[in-house]
């Protein structure tokens, strides 16, 4: 992803039986957003993320997450990630 930060959030998609997938927008560095990145995962898991992470982000991304236990795995993907809350 280019420079700047980028927010991710982790959802499922569909219905009774649904799909967890990661919705990346990198944004550069004034803060604007310039794309959209969605990717199907293999599940909520940090080694789900971690794999995502380190084939999508550059070292040292500024992310900013969902805040669900599996997206602190971007740090290891050499990222910096701080959790944001939504109700």
């Amino acid at each position: 992803m280019a420079e700047g930060s980028c927010a991710i959030s982790a959802a499922a998609a569909g219905g009774i039986e649904q799909d967890p997938i990661v919705a990346a927008v990198p944004s550069n560095q004034a803060g604007h957003p310039i794309h959209v990145r969605t990717t199907d995962l293999s599940g909520f898991s940090s080694e789900a993320i971690d794999k995502w992470a380190n084939c999508h982000f550059v070292r040292n991304s500024q992310v900013l997450s969902s805040g669900l236990t599996c997206s602190r795995a971007v740090t290891a993907a050499d990222c910096n990630q701080k959790a944001f809350f939504t109700i």
